[in-house]
């Protein structure tokens, strides 16, 4: 019943949604999106995008979210699943996005925490792999946030539910959803194994919940994915991540779920009801 509500909530606050309570800290930019396709079956729930090769972008990675079997999926831009990889001994609780390192490692986000129940979050850290892989290595990053004191906390507490995050220099940078009060925090973890207590390092104000991010592959800009809207961020200094907000895309497509940059500065958008957009977005000719 709770998530009939809230799908309820996510459809409306979709279609009223626009970038008006943002004004005053961006600009409204309308950039054309054109639909790719559908992921079909066993794609049921599509939770987070990452390219395969960056040399070639037109496939992709996809996960499923929470609940469905521990596979990571290939497929084309246009939904059309290729291939797929069984992530033995991952458990998936509730995965919400995906990133990738310098290296070619793939992370995935286990720390969706709708409830703000969950006292230790995962996220999966995948070694250099194709579709062609013989063995698997498989690392956990562990942790909390360090102002988390209740299970739950009281509900305008309940800032700990994390739907988004990618990866730069070394660090995962990782966007609560921003529950009850409106403020998505910052929050960075070493890309290593490890057990980690992790603080807040920044926040920004914004009232549609942040459900995915990437970085641009020139690292000059940063997409943060909600219900209804984007919103892009430029990058001053690197520890200065959310200082810059400079523009706010409408994007009115459901419960939007996943964010990619691809490597012409495009990007992919897909929502949980497995429907693709390509965004012909150009941060350089925008500045």
């Amino acid at each position: 019943m709770l998530s009939f509500f809230f799908s309820i909530y996510v459809a409306v606050s979709s279609v009223f949604c626009g970038c008006h309570s943002e004004k005053k800290i961006m600009k409204e930019r309308i950039v054309k999106a054109t639909l790719c396709g559908k992921y079909s079956s066993p794609v049921i729930e599509p939770s987070g995008l990452e390219a395969i090769n960056e040399e070639d972008t037109s496939e992709v990675w996809t996960i499923n979210d929470s609940g469905s079997e521990s596979y990571l999926w290939s497929s084309s831009q246009n939904g059309k699943t290729t291939g797929k990889i069984l992530l033995e001994g991952c458990r998936n609780f509730d995965w919400e996005d995906l990133a990738k390192d310098d290296s070619g490692r793939i992370y995935i986000g286990d720390f969706g925490n709708n409830l703000n129940l969950r006292k230790e979050l995962l996220i999966y850290r995948i070694m250099p792999i194709n579709l062609d892989y013989k063995k698997l290595i498989i690392d956990s990053i562990v942790f909390h946030f360090a102002e988390q004191r209740s299970f739950p906390p009281r509900r305008r507490e309940r800032n700990f539910d994390c739907e988004a995050f990618f990866y730069f220099n070394d660090t995962l940078f990782l966007f609560t959803k921003n529950r009850g009060i409106n403020w998505v925090r910052l929050y960075k973890i070493p890309a290593k194994p490890g057990n980690y207590t992790v603080a807040s390092q920044d926040s920004i104000y914004l009232k549609s919940m942040i459900t995915s991010a990437d970085i641009s592959e020139d690292k000059k800009w940063v997409a943060l994915l909600s219900y209804g809207k984007i919103y892009f961020i430029k990058l001053l200094q690197h520890k200065e991540i959310l200082k810059n907000p400079v523009y706010c895309q409408p994007f009115r497509h459901g419960q939007t779920e996943s964010i990619l940059f691809l490597k012409s500065g495009d990007l992919l958008v897909s929502n949980e009801a497995g429907k693709i957009w390509r965004l012909k977005w150009r941060g350089e000719l925008m500045e």
